[in-house]
Parts: C-alpha cells; sequence; structure tokens
C-alpha cells in the first residue's frame, strides 16, 4: 500500500520533490505517534491473564476480585497474593483453570485389591459409574430442612436442595436427619445468627453444639481468625438435629482452583450435607456433659482421611454425577498440579495410611488438608471395588465399637494391614502419572 502510493506522489521537478519529502516525513510522523498511542483493547469483564489497563485496579467479575498487577513485564488481571509466592499463584490458577481432563473410559476397572494397581486408571470411573447408578435410581429421603439467610449475607449457590437429595439419593438405605436447620452468613450477620438460633432450640442443644465446635464459638468459628466467612460446619446435638452453617466469603478465593466449584455449584452443601448422615451411627445421645458418643470410644472413630476424604468425594458424586468429564477434572485440580498431593511418595502415602487406627486424630507432620483431598483418593479407591454404601456401611460397624481393624474386614473382606500398601502404590501411581 505504502509502496504503490509513494509511486503516485513521486514529482515531476526539484521542487516539487522537496515539497513531498516533507510532507511524507509529516505523514510517517503522524503514523508513527499514532502507533504509539494505540491502546490495547481492554475487555470488559475481567480474566486471568488478559491485559489490564494500570497497575493495581481492582474490579471483582462473577464474585472473584481481580487486580491488575505487572506479570513478565506486562499487565494482567490477577489477584492478590503475598510477594515471595506472586508468580507461584497466578501459575497455579492459570493452569488449573484452564486444565482439560486426560482421563478417559477404561476398558479395564479394578474388581478387588488384588488388581486394584493393575487396573488404577479405572478406579475413577469404575467410582464414578456406581454412584451415578445409584443416585439416579433411588428417590431422596429428605427430612424438615429450614434454609435461614442472614438480613445482610448474599449466597453464591441457592438450590442447595438439590445437593441434599443428590446425596440422600447415593445414600437413601441410610438414616437421613429428621431436621436440619440451615445458616448462610457474612461477617455482619453473626449476631443475628446466634439470636436467631438460640431462639429455635433449647438451651441444651446450644450447649451441645457450643462444645461440639471445640473452641465454643460455634458461629464465630467459620469467620475467624479472616472475617471472610471462609468456613463451613455441621454439628449434630443428638436427637436427630443437626445445625449446618455456611460462612459465605465476600469473595471467591482466586488461588484455590476448586473454590469456584465448590462455592457456585453446590459442593459446599453437600459435603456438611453428608457430615450429618455421617454422624447417626456414631453420634449416640450427646449431653452438654457428654460430647463423645456414648456408643463408640475416641479410639475408635473413624480415621480423620475417612470421615473428611468422605465428605470431599461426595461432594463431587454429588454435583457431576451426570458428568464424569467434571468428576475427573475436579478430582485432578483437587489433588494434581500444585496441591499438596503432588509432592507425594508412596513411602509418605503408606506412613499417612499407618495411622487410620488410631482414630479421628490430626496426622503429625502432614498438611490437615491432605485429610481432604488425598482422603477423597482413598475413600474412591474404596468405593471402586465395593460400592457407595461401604462407606456407610463402615460407620454402621464403627458404631458398635468394633474398631477400624475389624469394621474394615467386616465390610471389605480383606485386613486393612494387607490393603493399605496397595492403595498407597496404586494412589501414588495414579498421582505420578495424569494428575
Amino acid at each position: 500500500m505504502f509502496r504503490n502510493w509513494l509511486i503516485y506522489l513521486k514529482p515531476s521537478n526539484k521542487s516539487q520533490e522537496e515539497i513531498c519529502a516533507v510532507k511524507l516525513r509529516v505523514l510517517l510522523t503522524s503514523l508513527a505517534l499514532l502507533v504509539i498511542n494505540i491502546q490495547p483493547i481492554y475487555a470488559a469483564n475481567p480474566k486471568y491473564g488478559d491485559p489490564c489497563p494500570k497497575p493495581n485496579l481492582v474490579k471483582t467479575y462473577e464474585y472473584i476480585t481481580f487486580i491488575c498487577l505487572k506479570v513478565n513485564g506486562k499487565l494482567v488481571w490477577t489477584g492478590k497474593q503475598e510477594s515471595d509466592s506472586k508468580t507461584r499463584a497466578i501459575d497455579k490458577f492459570r493452569k488449573s483453570s484452564t486444565y482439560k481432563s486426560k482421563l478417559k473410559i477404561p476398558s479395564q476397572i479394578p474388581t478387588d485389591f488384588n488388581n486394584l494397581y493393575q487396573n488404577r486408571k479405572g478406579i475413577h470411573y469404575a467410582a464414578w459409574k456406581g454412584l451415578a447408578k445409584q443416585i439416579e435410581s433411588s428417590k431422596p429421603l429428605l427430612g424438615s430442612i429450614e434454609i435461614n439467610i442472614g438480613p445482610n449475607t448474599k449466597p453464591f449457590f441457592a438450590p442447595m436442595t438439590k445437593s441434599f437429595e443428590a446425596v440422600a439419593s447415593l445414600f437413601g438405605n441410610f438414616e437421613q436427619p429428621k431436621k436440619l436447620l440451615i445458616y448462610q452468613y457474612s461477617y455482619s450477620d453473626i449476631n443475628w445468627v446466634i439470636s436467631d438460633l438460640k431462639s429455635k432450640i433449647s438451651q441444651e442443644d446450644w450447649d451441645v453444639a457450643q462444645k461440639q465446635d471445640g473452641r465454643g464459638k460455634l458461629v464465630e468459628t467459620n469467620c475467624q481468625p479472616d472475617p471472610n466467612c471462609i468456613g463451613s460446619e455441621v454439628v449434630s446435638t443428638g436427637n436427630n438435629l443437626a445445625i449446618m452453617l455456611l460462612g459465605i466469603p465476600n469473595t471467591i478465593n482466586p488461588f484455590d482452583a476448586t473454590a469456584k466449584p465448590k462455592a457456585l455449584e453446590g459442593m459446599i452443601e453437600a459435603h456438611e450435607y453428608f457430615h450429618t448422615i455421617q454422624d447417626i451411627p456414631i453420634r449416640g445421645n450427646f449431653t452438654s456433659n457428654n460430647l463423645v458418643p456414648k456408643n463408640i470410644d475416641q479410639k475408635n472413630q473413624p480415621p480423620v482421611w475417612f470421615t473428611e476424604g468422605g465428605a470431599e468425594w461426595v461432594q463431587n458424586a454429588a454435583v457431576n454425577y451426570k458428568n464424569f468429564s467434571k468428576y475427573s477434572d475436579f478430582i485432578q485440580i483437587d489433588c494434581g498440579q500444585d496441591s499438596f498431593c503432588m509432592p507425594l511418595q508412596e513411602s509418605d502415602i503408606r506412613k499417612y495410611l499407618s495411622f487410620s487406627n488410631q482414630g479421628s486424630i490430626n496426622i503429625p507432620n502432614f498438611d490437615h488438608y491432605l485429610a481432604y483431598n488425598l482422603g477423597a483418593l482413598i475413600v474412591e479407591a474404596l468405593v471402586s471395588i465395593e460400592g457407595p454404601n461401604s462407606i456407610m456401611k463402615m460407620y454402621d460397624e464403627l458404631g458398635k465399637n468394633l474398631g477400624w481393624e475389624i469394621a474394615f474386614k467386616n465390610i471389605y473382606g480383606t485386613e486393612w494391614n494387607i490393603v493399605y500398601p496397595i492403595i498407597a502404590k496404586t494412589i501414588s501411581a495414579n498421582i505420578s502419572e495424569y494428575l
């Protein structure tokens, strides 16, 4: 284009040539200035990694707070983070938010612990297929549910009863709580929750619930030490009453790839509802003076990875029982990539599982969150062999004060000491190969 234009302007004499030269210089200067002043086009809604106009600009979109920061010499939408982990946090979110499952429907699935390792790539599908069939073939038998929302609170997820129905269908053969009181609240509504809850339950139920919390601050705990209210909790009073307390944060954590599906798809609600079912076989009748279930010793409580890992697996199952791809994707962002699972070797997982017969304790020298994401993989492996009902059958057995080893053999037909090294080897291989 420029080449033909210059030919067209070619003068027939020197004076005209000089004039054209001046005009050309003016034109080229103008074009240069125009190029210099061209600004990138910024999208109306920020996305991680997209260009942004100026440093430290903050925008909120889809419940996520974005901040404009310079990364690798370019201004891009990221989020607030500690300076020493800025790059790692950004990279983690980018990877996880765009990650697509590499898992395919396997040709072989495990049928017992003898071929669990050999058919390890089929664990996810075997567990998912079993849970999907059970949910679709069962009818939920929910008890009375009362949902209370703080006057200043805007929940992320509204149709929570669908999550409850999926979990109730998954475990339709087991007792559900007769009454469930639910509170969704932000920091400014804490006092309102306390007042409203105390008006609806007895003083003894309140005392029991307070002491079950551990810190004696049942409602406040979900908003401590961060007033962003990121916690959630369920307590049972032992008289068929369960209380679910759901802290609602101001924004979703942008550096936890699991935070968005948990908050926006009903996973948190499913997770906590399963805890109410877990409690029933082992809780006994609590009183304000006796918070340990009468029918089970503390040492015979299920291991923490079984309790929390079971709920972590159930939340994914309840939300994604119609979509294997989404089910497997969540597993990969929960226990893959930069999670606490990644550095674990087979020996680490074996050591972790060796504490299973010591009741519900935090396992020394291991991050507490492994009870959730690593625990979910362990529970999933068990489900792939004996189906989802096996989880609750374990609670029935534990409620008889039998202890972990006897309960496990009764349900899974094999000694725990024989099985857990196989599970450790299997999960370690899956993590290293494709998680």
